[in-house]
């Protein structure tokens, strides 16, 4: 299990800790566009957006690691292709801020805050899943929650329910 923890009480930029609270990756969001970038020793990988309304892919060195496409505007989900997989990370519920990734049919991880204001987010992916992989599905749910609380989320109708 990972835990990410905000760096600052307005930041939307997260330290990634293992199971015994050991930092092993850097998660960040631009403040002004939905691009950011991933970071773990010995690797930077950034994370951008194909056009205005395009897919996000995450990169290193100019090779396409992973994409993420928002299949309808209107839901918090994201299909994530990596490799000859494809994932699909959704919303738990509609009234909830967890969310859970999906293989096929068989829900394999979530991602939950602690708390109902709280920006920590618990993280169960599978252990075989590549780490930047992994951190790219973290960076994904930090973009949804990020415009929920800017009241920018189409779930939401425009209503700003506080820092997520």
């Amino acid at each position: 299990m990972l835990t990410a923890v905000p760096k600052s009480w307005l930041s939307w930029d997260f330290d990634i800790q293992d199971e015994n609270l050991q930092s092993i990756a850097d998660v960040r969001l631009s403040n002004w566009l939905e691009r950011g970038a991933i970071s773990v020793p010995g690797m930077e990988c950034k994370v951008s957006r194909q056009g205005l309304l395009g897919a996000f892919v995450l990169e290193q060195e100019g090779s396409i690691l992973a994409q993420a496409e928002k299949p309808n505007a209107l839901r918090r989900e994201f299909i994530i292709k990596h490799n000859a997989k494809t994932y699909t990370l959704k919303a738990w519920t509609a009234f909830r801020r967890a969310m859970v990734l999906w293989e096929d049919e068989v829900v394999i991880g979530k991602l939950v805050p602690e708390s109902f204001l709280s920006r920590r987010i618990r993280v169960e992916l599978p252990v075989d899943m590549p780490l930047v992989l992994g951190l790219f599905v973290i960076w994904l749910t930090m973009v949804l929650w990020r415009r929920e609380s800017r009241g920018s989320d189409p779930n939401l109708g425009g209503a700003n329910l506080g820092n997520p």
